[in-house]
């Protein structure tokens, strides 16, 4: 399944237009999943049943699970659950924040999860662009104490994150790949402005292609990336030939 992300769309436009019009166009054009940005949305995007559908539906708060002090974030997490409750989105994507094993307590945060989201919603925990929560170590740990303690959690992969984060892709992949079940293709390269995410190169073998081949196919692959509406299909058809073949 490939799932477009409204960040995709350059925030200015985002902004402008609000991510319901583009949200309805990307069903138009039979998009099986989208990603609603939390950061993103505009007065026009309230009520947010607004995005309401059959489709696939991610919601992405960067909403840390643990505070800066290690405990458990509830008070705002019980904000982002109301949020994707009212979408009704089928999977919730957030940050890991600042994890450590002596003040975490991951029964807590599973028990909160188990009360408060809806029969077959999940939440994932992403790599993201900070210190805290984009390095392999500190995910590794929280994956580790996970297993220990019994608790299920999934981790959606950015390929592009780990380079703002300077990690290897190749070993955060080798390290974390048990527990991914969404992998975002990004694309990255170092310019003069720094850092900057440009569309993802086809046919090359790069890093995004490699780790694609070795998932299940199931997993769901969102292309968070620059793209205008006439770009996706041509992603879209090279990514589901190339898994048709590969898997």
């Amino acid at each position: 399944m490939i799932v477009i992300p409204m960040n995709a769309f350059g925030d200015a436009q985002v902004k402008e237009r609000g991510q319901v019009s583009l949200f309805h166009q990307l069903i138009e054009r039979g998009i099986e999943g989208i990603e609603i940005r939390r950061e993103l949305l505009q007065f026009s995007d309230r009520p947010l049943a607004q995005f309401r559908t059959e489709r696939y539906t991610v919601y992405s708060a960067p909403i840390e699970l643990f505070k800066k002090d290690g405990t458990f974030n509830q008070e705002n997490l019980e904000i982002v659950v109301q949020e994707m409750k009212e979408i009704k989105a089928d999977t919730l994507k957030l940050p890991l924040g600042s994890f450590t094993d002596m003040h975490s307590d991951v029964k807590e945060m599973d028990r909160f999860f188990r009360r408060t989201l809806p029969t077959g919603a999940r939440w994932l925990v992403e790599n993201d662009q900070t210190k805290e929560g984009g390095k392999i170590e500190p995910l590794a740990a929280f994956f580790r104490v996970c297993v220990t303690e019994g608790v299920v959690a999934g981790f959606t992969f950015d390929t592009g994150n780990w380079q703002y984060t300077g990690e290897s892709v190749q070993e955060a992949f080798h390290v974390l790949k048990d527990h991914i079940k969404y992998l975002h293709v990004k694309h990255v390269n170092e310019t003069g402005q720094g850092l900057q995410t440009v569309p993802v190169p086809l046919g090359e073998q790069a890093d995004w292609e490699v780790i694609m081949d070795l998932l299940p196919a199931a997993i769901p692959i969102a292309l968070e990336f620059p793209l205008s509406m006439e770009d996706i299909s041509s992603y879209k058809n090279y990514i589901e030939k190339k898994k048709a073949v590969v898997q």
